[in-house]
């Protein structure tokens, strides 16, 4: 995938519903040339958009007399419209290109995202329902054990209204089987005997 389908697939897919302006300020960016050319200096194996707009959101830290900041709600309590933010974006950038492309090619995202829950839940279950012995879980390089977790979480899977999981959680992780059948989840909860690694409660 180049890098102009890919920062198209962080904002039509990866950040659609999750972030306006991240998805409207990668659908901006994969149209333009200068902004391409910029993050071609990232690393191989690092998620590009990632990467590109934790360098900017870092930098305006420093510099938040800029206007950008105007669509974080980090530095204003009733953020602009994203619709309008490109301009300011790259106007940030071109200001700051340096700093940007230092950050870019020398530092490193870790993405730990709670979503890959959605797989583990059933990949235990159809362990216990193989072994029936408890489990201990071992994650290594965690961040705050969302993995960990996993048996914290409510599940439904291809838009099945139906939960899975702790079905009282406030966050529910919804996700789609593209092959295969799920575990029959004739347990009610994961029989978890211990964690290994950072997390919290």
């Amino acid at each position: 995938m180049n890098l102009k389908d890919r920062f198209i697939h962080f904002g039509e897919i990866e950040v659609k519903e999750k972030s306006s302006l991240y998805s409207i300020l990668s659908l901006h960016i994969s149209e333009d040339p200068e902004m391409i050319d910029l993050c071609s200096v990232i690393p191989k194996g690092q998620p590009v958009a990632n990467l590109l707009f934790a360098s900017v959101k870092d930098l305006l830290y420093i510099h938040n007399d800029h206007p950008l900041k105007n669509y974080y709600p980090e530095f204003k309590k009733e953020v602009d419209q994203p619709n309008y933010a490109y301009p300011d974006f790259k106007d940030f950038v071109q200001n700051h290109k340096d700093d940007i492309i230092k950050r870019i090619t020398t530092k490193y995202v870790q993405t730990n995202e709670v979503n890959r829950c959605a797989y583990l839940f059933p990949i235990f279950h159809y362990i216990y329902e193989k072994t029936g012995r408890q489990m201990s879980l071992i994650e290594i390089g965690t961040s705050a054990g969302l993995q960990l977790l996993c048996d914290l979480y409510a599940y439904t899977y291809n838009s099945n209204k139906s939960k899975f999981g702790n079905i009282d959680s406030d966050l529910t992780i919804s996700s789609f089987v593209r092959k295969g059948d799920l575990p029959s989840f004739t347990s009610k909860e994961l029989p978890i005997k211990d964690r290994l690694g950072n997390y919290m409660f």
